[in-house]
């Protein structure tokens, strides 16, 4: 097997490995608060859950840069170790915690030495093949998306079946685990001197300064606060679609959707670019996106709402997917760790204040309303992407010719 082969399928492994335990207390977490924790009020413990997530959030989304520059001078493998088992060690002590206000502050340690995703991307795209990236990126998407989706179910078992605490636990050995395969399994080449970054400022000045990734960036922050906005509300809008249904495990098939063809839409990622090119395949996805969204306003049954979150979640795949790669295409070889930084980052934020906008316009207005405004901030991302010019080094968009 090609050396870039193994290093894409060893960083999968942990890319997934990692959404997967970092989303597996997503169910249970304000339940381990109540009944471990001793918050009886359901709403105080609503609130320490809300807290314990935004600290992991805020914390990555100022650290993310740094790491990146990092990782641009020493090195992005360290990088991805070093996020893997700070990871596990995170989520392993968060099983002996005996205060909410413990259980905040490991979660914002975790948040500052996290970031996996940010160092797996900037790893593959310094060590696959150029003409390899779009499907690479998109199987990393894949792992990112099957991460989120299936944590939650796993952790919802485990956590019934073995007890909160022993979850915990699990996560933190089954990231230790990814970190271990990827020291003895992924290689990358020694960085030249003459190539490694002079300074963080610099190298965060020119990811600012340059326009096709700031235009990216600005993409994936669009996509991801519409994503991010109605999640919260699509549990209450099936609800009213049914009132007879069991909403939760309704809304349980809904978030499976959009996972899985989310997944199934960064696997296939490859063959679209071959099509089509990166840059048409974005704005086409993103005004996918934009129409399945915001037709979820007007759906009138459960059934039509599913079939609608899959078209939502393959097309926002599509668009995440799409958007790493040009994001590794247009960014110097020598700054793919610190335009990854900066661009996780900025979507970590935006993942933390997409659920409040959706809460706010849904209580301003009714449960529709988030839909439509995110199908409008997707219509913004495909202006957004067609001012994009063309991708340093390819005459044509880059054509992967084999799908592994």
């Amino acid at each position: 097997m090609d050396g870039w082969r193994r290093n894409l399928y060893v960083i999968w492994l942990a890319t997934f490995a990692s959404l997967a335990g970092a989303n597996m207390a997503m169910p249970f977490l304000p339940l381990f608060i109540q009944r471990d924790l001793g918050i009886s009020d359901p709403g105080d413990a609503a609130i320490w859950s809300g807290l314990a997530n935004a600290a992991s959030g805020i914390s990555m989304a100022v650290m993310a840069p740094i790491w990146g520059s990092i990782a641009d001078r020493h090195g992005r493998k360290a990088m991805l170790v070093r996020a893997q088992f700070a990871m596990g060690l995170a989520n392993a002590s968060s099983a002996f915690v005996g205060a909410p206000w413990q259980l905040v502050g490991i979660r914002s340690v975790q948040g500052m030495f996290s970031g996996v995703v940010g160092a797996s991307r900037a790893l593959v795209a310094s060590t696959v093949p150029r003409e390899r990236v779009a499907h690479s990126m998109g199987l990393i998407q894949s792992a990112i998306f099957l991460g989120q989706t299936l944590g939650p179910t796993i952790g919802g078992v485990v956590g019934s079946l073995l007890g909160f605490r022993a979850t915990l636990v699990g996560t933190g050995i089954v990231n230790g685990i990814a970190g271990i395969l990827a020291v003895l399994y992924i290689r990358e080449q020694v960085i030249p001197k003459e190539r490694k970054p002079v300074s963080f400022r610099a190298g965060i000045a020119e990811i600012v300064r340059s326009r096709p990734l700031a235009i990216l960036i600005g993409l994936q922050v669009l996509a991801t606060i519409s994503n991010a906005s109605i999640r919260p509300i699509v549990p209450l809008f099936l609800a009213t679609l049914d009132p007879t249904l069991d909403a939760a495990m309704t809304a349980g098939f809904g978030f499976a959707a959009l996972g899985i063809a989310g997944a199934v839409a960064s696997v296939g990622i490859g063959r679209g670019a071959a099509t089509v090119g990166l840059r048409r395949l974005v704005p086409l996805a993103a005004l996918g996106a934009a129409s399945f969204t915001a037709g979820m306003a007007w759906v009138a049954s459960p059934t039509t709402a599913l079939l609608a979150l899959f078209g939502i979640g393959f097309f926002q795949g599509a668009v995440a997917s799409a958007a790493a790669a040009l994001l590794s295409l247009y960014a110097p070889a020598n700054r793919q760790a610190t335009a990854f930084g900066v661009a996780t980052s900025a979507q970590a934020l935006a993942m933390g204040g997409g659920p409040l906008l959706g809460g706010v316009v849904a209580s301003s207005f009714d449960l529709q309303a988030p839909f439509l405004m995110a199908g409008v901030g997707l219509l913004a991302a495909v202006a957004l992407s067609l001012t994009l010019g063309p991708i340093p080094g390819f005459e044509t968009p880059p054509v992967p010719s084999e799908a592994t």
